[in-house]
């Protein structure tokens, strides 16, 4: 009995009254599908209890036509076209013209009205030429910091998007105000480093923490660095930039996990002794050619003797799997044999878990979805283990 509760709409929080607002109308179909994913539930299953969340007029609409719709989609497009009645194709052109993103906008609701326009024109726009459309009409703060050439669906831009203005509102000033301290004591608190605005799932200082443990229980079954008089190296400081060599250290394993800027791809080492992550010249070759702005800055390379090198920095845009991770980035344009390294600002910013004893991760809100993390053995490796 709770198998089948668990394959229905019985436990679902949310409704649709049949409401004529595209809003409402695409934020139902939303959280229906999310709720439909996460649950496994089946089409005919979805289709055979949908009338649990649907009331009033949308009842009503589902007693006459559940007959003639057979899939998710039927229902979806259905839905729509009964509660979004289609409009001339030069009225809903128009009004995407004239509906731009507002300063303070949220990109997510923005994108909702935009693709609620978009579905009324028939025939469909292909996805691509949908997003060519709206992001000219993105807030130019989102061009600037979000290349289009970076995005390749909905999805990816939503995500950069989200981390950019979850950034954004972490740096903005607080007002010391008793209306304003009333409303931060209801505010979400994390349970692990206590600050407002998020929850220990989340948390940043938390994962690092992770992170860096999981690591050292790693490297201790690796014989330990030693210096020239004996003596093990000192271990990087987590907050250091990352350093020109790019190579692991001392012919130890690292772990890696594929990436793309664009059109390059490239498995990145996952180094936990860093905090900014390295960008190699492949992908700096590529954000060159594409017009991406870099900030420059003077960076001490520890190769011999220290020495001063220009470095380059830049908030970028990495697609990992279906995600799109907005971080920072550290670049050196005269390094052309560097790899990418990616520091714990990047895992924390992807929101990705690390499991190194299973040589696996995943993504923080897809406990169940893992993905394998090869290891990356440098040329030397071989020659170290022989001695």
């Amino acid at each position: 009995m709770a198998s089948k509760r668990s394959r229905s709409f019985a436990q679902a929080a949310f409704s649709f009254d049949g409401t004529r607002d595209y809003e409402k109308v695409e934020t139902f179909l939303t959280f229906a599908r999310k709720y439909k994913s996460y649950k496994n539930i089946a089409d005919s299953d979805a289709l055979q209890t949908i009338y649990i969340i649907l009331k009033d007029e949308a009842k009503a609409w589902w007693d006459r036509t559940n007959e003639s719709i057979s899939t998710w989609e039927d229902f979806e497009s259905q839905l729509r076209r009964e509660f979004l009645p289609k409009k001339p194709a030069y009225v809903v052109f128009q009004e995407l013209s004239e509906l731009r993103q507002k300063p303070g906008e949220l990109t997510q609701r923005f994108v909702a009205k935009q693709r609620a326009l978009f579905d009324q024109l028939d025939p469909p726009l292909p996805e691509v030429v949908q997003l060519d459309m709206m992001y000219g009409f993105l807030h130019p703060k989102i061009q600037e910091q979000i290349p289009r050439t970076c995005i390749e669906t909905f999805e990816g831009l939503l995500e950069a998007a989200k981390g950019l203005e979850q950034e954004n509102a972490n740096n903005k000033p607080q007002v010391n105000s008793s209306s304003e301290n009333r409303t931060a004591r209801k505010r979400v608190r994390c349970n692990f480093c206590r600050n407002f605005g998020h929850v220990a799932e989340v948390c940043r200082k938390r994962q690092k923490l992770t992170i860096d443990e999981a690591v050292s229980e790693t490297s201790t079954e690796n014989h330990e660095p030693a210096t020239e008089a004996g003596n093990p190296a000192p271990a990087p400081s987590a907050s250091q930039e990352p350093r020109k060599v790019s190579s692991t250290v001392d012919g130890k394993p690292r772990f890696m996990i594929e990436i793309s800027i664009g059109t390059a791809k490239e498995m990145a080492i996952v180094d936990s002794s860093i905090k900014t992550s390295l960008a190699s010249f492949k992908f700096y070759s590529y954000l060159k050619s594409i017009g991406f702005h870099f900030q420059e800055e003077n960076s001490t390379v520890a190769e011999g003797n220290s020495k001063t090198e220009n470095a380059l920095k830049g908030r970028i845009p990495v697609k990992v799997r279906d995600r799109c991770v907005l971080t920072t980035f550290v670049v050196y344009p005269e390094s052309k044999e560097s790899r990418s390294l990616l520091g714990t600002d990047f895992i924390a910013d992807g929101r990705i878990n690390l499991n190194l004893q299973q040589m696996t991760w995943n993504f923080i809100d897809e406990p169940l979805v893992h993905y394998s993390l090869p290891q990356y053995l440098p040329k030397n490796c071989e020659n170290t283990d022989a001695n």
